[in-house]
């Protein structure tokens, strides 16, 4: 048990890592991981993914945002996963959206249902991907990179009144940094979605006309439905788009030009 005590630190790792961690042969490996899951000190949580069990709980030693940092070199927490971690989503969810290079099955570990998303671009630090401080353990998008990915897909925010809901706990945007992964993305009907649901709160998130303005100049040319839903059914004409009515009346005072199409 002793050799064991370095995977806790670890916490979750693959057949390599102990392999390579203890200096042990492949056969020797094989025999270890077997031992140690009888004795109940590590857990699999998918093929050549082991996490070690907290001996005073008995409960593995990790969470679904770590995790998720873990399936792959590239993988990090994003989406409605993020909007968790950081602390302003309105509900929890039994799931884990985990944007990566490199694809993985979707998979279950304790409740909790792991689901693939693509990286849509390079997942640095540069492109607002990080490391939070206190959590070295932990890959997530950053606050303004989670907000532009919510919007571009917001089935994987929860829907647009969770989006809306989870944008009500956000006290502070940086308006450089979204300017700066809207350019990343660089398509017109995000810049749209973007300036709509910003527009709703410009002053509690701080930002000013003059961003609104760039995401109305820069959106889609022709009219587009907010969602896919099925219940984008008013139609702004400042933005060319259809939205759930809700997201015009009940949801903010903002006055809009809209149309309720029957």
């Amino acid at each position: 048990m002793a050799t064991f005590t370095a995977l806790y630190k670890m916490r979750i790792f693959n057949f390599e890592d102990v392999m390579r961690e203890m200096k042990l042969s492949h056969a020797g490996t094989s025999t270890a991981i077997s031992r140690w899951q009888s004795q109940k000190v590590l857990k699999p949580i998918r093929r050549n993914m082991y996490v070690t069990i907290d001996p005073s709980t008995d409960a593995p030693m990790c969470d679904k945002f770590e995790l998720s940092s873990k399936i792959s070199e590239s993988s990090y927490v994003g989406w409605h996963t993020a909007l968790e971690l950081h602390g302003v989503a309105h509900q929890p969810f039994y799931n884990a959206y985990v944007g990566s290079k490199s694809r993985f099955k979707d998979f279950a570990f304790e409740g909790i249902d792991f689901v693939y998303c693509a990286a849509p671009f390079e997942p640095t630090a540069e492109n607002g991907v990080i490391t939070p401080k206190g959590n070295p353990y932990v890959r997530i998008t950053d606050l303004e990179r989670t907000v532009i990915d919510s919007c571009d897909r917001i089935e994987r925010a929860g829907g647009i009144e969770e989006l809306l809901h989870c944008m009500e706990g956000i006290s502070l945007l940086d308006e450089p940094k979204l300017e700066k992964y809207l350019a990343l993305y660089n398509k017109a009907f995000l810049y749209q979605k973007v300036g709509f649901i910003l527009e709703h709160s410009k002053e509690h998130h701080h930002i000013s006309d003059s961003f609104i303005e760039m995401c109305r100049s820069k959106g889609a040319l022709h009219t587009k439905r907010l969602n896919s839903t099925g219940d984008s059914d008013t139609y702004l004409c400042r933005w060319k788009l259809y939205v759930p009515e809700d997201c015009v009346i009940e949801k903010r005072n903002y006055q809009y030009e809209y149309t309720r199409i029957s």
